[in-house]
């Protein structure tokens, strides 16, 4: 039970339209400089993917006709949070992304 408690709550940091297929998403965390797809699975028509960005764990994963964004260590700084935020806005949301 204390072992339950002290692995980390991920935090949830953005919510994009699931426009594009997910190798459009994987192909697009390419393009992220420094970023490291670590897993993907699909099942029962839901995905997850992980990666590695800046020193931080990420997910992003399927939420009915959306993607949520994640991340592992809640105290990931704004910056890194924006970076990868404002990254994937560019290909599920590219109308809303701020000037």
């Amino acid at each position: 039970m204390v072992a339950q408690l002290l692995e980390p709550v991920p935090r949830t940091f953005a919510e994009l339209p699931l426009i594009r297929p997910w190798q459009s998403l994987r192909q697009h965390l390419t393009w992220l400089e420094g970023a490291e797809e670590t897993w993907f699975a699909c099942k029962d028509g839901i995905c997850w993917l992980h990666f590695d960005y800046s020193f931080h764990s990420f997910q992003i994963y399927e939420h009915g006709t959306r993607v949520e964004l994640s991340v592992t260590d809640a105290a990931c700084p704004e910056r890194i949070l924006s970076e990868v935020a404002q990254h994937f806005a560019a290909l599920l949301s590219p109308h809303d992304r701020p000037c």
